[in-house]
């Protein structure tokens, strides 16, 4: 169930959108989303913040009802949320340019601030070579004790996914598109399989939303905001991959890139990236006694175990991510062991928040409907236990807030939140 508050970090973050240049700066000022909400056009005009004129006029719509459909769909397929500011919310992100507001996850969230972090991109159209590297350099980091984060993306990030699973790792995999999608379709079993063995999948974006080409470059700065360090394995020129880099390099992240053959596509993009500086790399044993100085051995083992001979095509195809038999599916079973209630009767929708209708007004009813309604503030979702009736106790509160919703005139919201009609 989602509290009150996470009702405001949503709104807070449909009306920033992803990537937001505004967001760190209202953080700074008011750190709560509900002070943000109840702020009125005037105050964020006359604001010192320097908010963004896109961003005022977003703010200043308080309608919360797209904040409610999108935390009824997470509680349906069992994703989570994790916002800025919360305890687990990762330290990397919020030292990055434009953090995000807020993640939607699906998983078990490691301490990524305490294991060493690489994310590990390349091109979709991956040659053998690619695919073995990207196998055997994710499989030996993870065995040794390394976490993975990568974008889920066809080719190489699939591989390395894959790979750390094989492993008995854990990785990250952050999409660009609601966690009900699966984007490509056949890594619908490789989303579950990352959930089932320990891992996380995320998003910048709420369930719904549609992998659409501006949401990738965007999402490219999370996977490089979570590692220590990243690795490019194939790349072509202006690939995303190189997105990635580039905003590793910003952030004062290594970028280190596997040599490949000179004249392939794909060979470009990683082999430029070494001529510009980015180190080279084919052990792993050098990368993990680097980092064993910061992560202790109780993270990193000595020595990563070797891939066995031919499993990694063996691995991938039982994984859906390559051959000729994937299966093609979106993401619709509940993750893992996210809880999911029951099946809710249908509502009505609500009027728009903080606009409630002149005819919308409650019909007589006993003392306590009356009480109850006239105790909930308009146009502003309340908890039962927030509701002291004189005379009747919570569980009274609770039985007659049924009846309202029954009847109509008030609108049961997640997180066990009332919204009067």
């Amino acid at each position: 169930m989602f509290s009150k508050e996470e009702l405001y970090w949503v709104w807070l973050a449909e009306q920033l959108g992803a990537d937001s240049p505004d967001f760190k700066k209202l953080y700074k000022a008011y750190q709560d989303p509900y002070e943000i909400f109840r702020m009125g056009p005037a105050d964020l005009d006359n604001s010192s913040l320097d908010v963004g004129a896109q961003a005022r006029r977003r703010l200043a719509d308080k309608d919360l009802r797209r904040a409610s459909e999108i935390l009824d769909a997470c509680e349906q397929i069992g994703v989570r949320i994790l916002h800025f500011g919360d305890p687990k919310f990762p330290q990397q992100l919020t030292e990055i340019q434009n953090p995000p507001c807020l993640l939607y996850y699906a998983g078990t969230l490691p301490d990524y601030e305490h294991r060493f972090t690489v994310g590990m991109v390349g091109t979709r159209n991956m040659s053998d070579y690619g695919m073995h590297n990207a196998y055997r350099l994710a499989y030996e980091m993870a065995s040794a004790g390394a976490l993975t984060v990568s974008g889920l993306a066809e080719g190489i990030d699939g591989v390395c996914a894959a790979a750390t699973i094989e492993a008995g790792g854990i990785t990250t995999a952050i999409t660009g598109c609601g966690l009900d999608i699966a984007y490509p379709k056949h890594h619908g079993k490789l989303m579950n399989e990352i959930v089932r063995s320990g891992g996380v999948v995320m998003s910048e974006y709420p369930p719904g939303t549609k992998p659409m080409p501006y949401h990738f470059p965007v999402r490219n700065r999370l996977i490089s905001g979570f590692s220590h360090c990243v690795i490019v394995v194939e790349a072509r020129i202006g690939s995303g991959s190189l997105i990635t880099a580039k905003a590793a390099i910003t952030q004062g992240k290594d970028v280190y890139a596997v040599p490949a053959n000179v004249g392939t596509g794909a060979a470009e993009g990683a082999n430029q990236l070494l001529q510009d500086g980015a180190k080279f790399l084919v052990d792993t044993n050098v990368l993990m006694q680097k980092y064993r100085y910061l992560f202790g051995d109780d993270h990193l083992r000595n020595r990563p175990r070797n891939l066995p001979q031919k499993a990694d095509q063996e691995a991938l195809e039982r994984y859906g991510v390559i051959g000729k038999d994937r299966a093609c599916k979106t993401v619709r079973e509940p993750y893992g062991k996210a809880d999911v209630p029951e099946k809710r009767t249908e509502r009505k929708e609500p009027a728009a928040v903080g606009r409630p209708e002149p005819e919308k007004v409650a019909p007589t009813g006993s003392a306590i409907e009356q009480a109850i309604l006239k105790a909930m503030p308009d146009g502003e979702p309340v908890s039962a236990d927030a509701l002291q009736i004189e005379g009747h106790s919570l569980g009274e509160v609770l039985a007659t807030l049924t009846a309202l919703e029954l009847t109509g005139r008030v609108r049961k919201l997640p997180g066990s939140l009332y919204l009067k009609k």
